[in-house]
């Protein structure tokens, strides 16, 4: 399996992270979005390497930065075409044929 968002990533994680931690780790994973769209064949592949980040940083968050953390890697989701959502368009295809 890919290396996750960063190296601080255990199954499950030993210890809850601070809100500085999740914040390197959400724009670590939109830095890598073009990557991990570059290497993927398809939108499913995408699709399941964007939610094994997201569930491994939902995993690291306190339960107070929850709502807003999830709200966050939704958009970031929407952005790339793996989540639904009101900017999910067809003039922004996933994949470039």
């Amino acid at each position: 399996m890919e290396r996750l968002v960063t190296d601080r990533l255990q199954d499950p994680p030993v210890c809850l992270w601070s809100a500085t931690e999740i914040d390197v780790a959400i724009a670590e994973l939109e830095a890598k979005m073009e990557s991990l769209q570059s290497r993927h064949k398809d939108t499913f592949a995408l699709a399941s390497s964007w939610a094994a980040h997201y569930d491994a940083i939902m995993a690291a968050t306190p339960e107070h930065l929850r709502g807003e953390v999830e709200q966050r890697l939704h958009r970031i989701g929407i952005h790339w075409g793996v989540a639904h959502g009101p900017r999910m368009t067809g003039q922004f295809p996933a994949f470039k044929g």
